[in-house]
């Protein structure tokens, strides 16, 4: 059994492209994660993730880069101890 983890990703200050968040769930769900991606006041995009470690870095890996149309300028990423907070990957 593969182990498991999770991870807080900020991207910001700002990320330009329309779908950043519904792309990120689409990843997510390929990738088998649970979790929620929202946009912050700040223009900033969170995204709280758990699932099998490996799935989270491939995860975190697309997110520099995210969907064709976005531009990320920065991700910042805070592994966390596996919890089973979520049941399911959220647009928040």
């Amino acid at each position: 059994m593969a182990e498991k983890g999770a991870i807080l990703i900020v991207l910001g200050p700002r990320v330009q492209g329309v779908g950043f968040r519904g792309e990120m769930k689409s990843m997510a769900d390929k990738l088998a994660l649970v979790g929620e991606v929202r946009n912050l006041s700040n223009g900033r995009v969170r995204a709280e993730v758990e699932g099998e470690k490996d799935k989270i870095e491939q995860l975190r890996e697309w997110a520099k880069t995210g969907p064709e149309s976005a531009e990320v300028e920065q991700v910042l990423c805070f592994w966390r101890p596996f919890k089973g907070k979520f049941t399911e990957f959220q647009v928040k």
